[in-house]
């Protein structure tokens, strides 16, 4: 019973961690173009 949370608990840490670098090239690309602009 505690290996399926620990494995779900896991997958969505990931997946947030992933959304952060997302979000963080994200601002990065936007501040660029602000930049150039």
């Amino acid at each position: 019973m505690f290996m399926p949370l620990s494995h779900r608990k896991n997958c969505f840490t990931e997946r947030s961690d992933l959304i952060d670098k997302i979000m963080s090239v994200r601002s990065n690309l936007l501040f660029v173009n602000s930049y150039i602009k």
